[in-house]
């Protein structure tokens, strides 16, 4: 599975990357803990969803069974927005917003303000178009 990574959402959202093959919630949620759920980060922050990005994109970049893009990179697909990526993670508000080709089905409170929440899907985009 195919992911994106943002800041934000909507006209103002920042590309920072994306994998190919690794990038599903249980892939991504449980090895990098990027939703905080082990509790570890007592005040998770933008730089901290930076950071666990940072290490997502660096890892699949190492790893022969995919690859990885990041911001200065070129759009990695072969279509224009993060409305066909399987998985599109976007950090805006304190929340983390997950999104299946395009459609909102959860979001994370890393610091525990709220419970998670899943939605049946929903077309709620956090881009306009690749970077």
């Amino acid at each position: 599975m195919n992911a994106d990574f943002y800041i934000g959402l909507g006209d103002n959202a920042h590309w920072l990357g994306s994998i190919a093959d690794q990038g599903g919630p249980s892939e991504i949620g449980v090895h990098y803990d990027l939703f905080n759920v082990s509790g570890d980060v007592e005040d998770y922050t933008e730089d901290d969803f930076r950071r666990a990005v940072a290490g997502i994109l660096a890892d699949a970049k190492a790893d022969d069974a995919g690859f990885s893009a990041a911001d200065g990179d070129d759009w990695p697909w072969d279509y224009p927005t993060s409305a066909r990526t399987d998985y599109t993670y976007a950090w805006n508000n304190g929340c983390i917003h997950v999104f299946d080709e395009g459609y909102m089905v959860a979001q994370h409170y890393p610091n525990g303000a709220r419970k998670p929440s899943v939605f049946p899907k929903q077309k709620i985009h956090a881009w306009q178009e690749g970077p």
